[in-house]
């Protein structure tokens, strides 16, 4: 995760990344519009980027370039949470643990390029604290969901009073969270099979000294989606 920090209700950004099946990717964009504007009363573009690469004969491969450029300059003026999301498309994930580990990889090795090349904020702080360990520890149990099947002992969330809140750190995961919900949506409509995804997004909950910590995995409980945080 990057987040540049220029105070508290201050404009800053996070990257996060999405593992997704290959099929309306720009049916979920207008999704995501549609949820904006019914969650929070604007449908201006708050992603700035999103950028779909599918895995094919052991590569990944850059397919399809989106980038939303409308109203993202006036966003910048403003307090608000700017998103770059990348997606990885992965159509083997589902089934093969081997494909879904060479997908984290791949949007790993994405954030550590991004982070070195973008260095120290000009406007504040870069927070990168302990991500490697975090990945490992939610790839290891999407591996065991993969292998032992059923999700349903798992807690539903590890952070139930997450969106509670109404500050602009929280609005900025439930931006994120509405990314989810507009896949999901999308995908269960196009799709008579059960559909998956999962989302790698650090979850984070600013201290008084402006430090990063925690991370949580949280399930949609009516459906078989798992939202990973």
């Amino acid at each position: 995760m990057y987040v540049d920090e220029t105070g508290i209700n201050e404009k800053y950004t996070i990257l996060s990344g999405v593992i997704i099946h290959s099929r309306g990717y720009n049916l979920i964009c207008k999704e995501i519009e549609r949820l904006l504007l019914e969650s929070f009363g604007t449908n201006k573009i708050i992603l700035k980027e999103i950028r779909k690469r599918y895995y094919y004969n052991n590569e990944f491969t850059q397919k399809q370039y989106l980038s939303f450029r409308e109203g993202y300059y006036d966003l910048l003026m403003k307090k608000t949470p700017v998103f770059i999301v990348s997606a990885v498309d992965n159509d083997w994930a589902r089934d093969n643990a081997f494909t879904l580990e060479k997908a984290y990889e791949h949007l790993l090795e994405r954030f550590h390029k991004f982070l070195r090349k973008k260095g120290n904020s000009e406007n504040g702080q870069v927070i990168y604290d302990k991500s490697q360990n975090y990945f490992k520890i939610i790839k290891q149990k999407h591996k065991n969901l993969l292998e032992h099947g059923s999700w349903w002992g798992w807690e539903f969330s590890l952070i139930n009073h997450l969106f509670e809140k109404d500050d602009c750190e929280c609005r900025a995961l439930q931006i994120a969270d509405l990314l989810g919900a507009a896949m999901n949506s999308l995908l269960n409509y196009t799709s008579k099979k059960e559909e998956h995804y999962l989302r790698c997004l650090l979850f984070f909950d600013r201290s008084s000294e402006g430090k990063i910590k925690g991370y949580g995995i949280k399930i949609f409980p009516d459906s078989n989606i798992i939202d990973t945080f």
